[in-house]
């Protein structure tokens, strides 16, 4: 018990289950058990990217479990799941820095 619907069954019946049991996380991402996500389909030097980025600095990234290769090309990377929001959800700097800025001021907008 304890194991990943992924890890259990054959990666398009693990997103299937994935779907029917949690709610959806985004476009390409989708959670398949309280601890793991599968993102994609993406291409190879997002996993790629990811794994240099947890061995080489200190910016936390979650865990790579597997990567699915699929034949179009195309790869499925099964990872932890992270509690919070995704980033599609977090406001974008452009929006947020005026706001900074005039509150840093001590002014009021208008």
């Amino acid at each position: 018990m304890g194991q990943s619907i992924g890890a259990l069954f054959p990666l398009h019946l693990g997103l299937w289950c994935g779907n029917l049991l949690f709610r959806s996380l985004g476009p390409l991402t989708r959670r398949v058990s309280w601890h793991r996500v599968i993102k994609g389909p993406c291409y190879p030097p997002k996993a790629e990217a990811m794994r240099y980025v947890a061995s080489h600095t200190s910016i936390p990234v979650p865990k790579i479990y597997a990567v699915h290769a699929e034949e179009d090309g195309f790869m499925y990377i099964v990872m932890a799941y992270v509690w919070g929001d995704t980033l599609a959800y977090c406001p974008r700097l452009f929006e947020i820095l005026p706001m900074t800025a005039v509150s840093e001021s001590g002014l009021s907008a208008q």
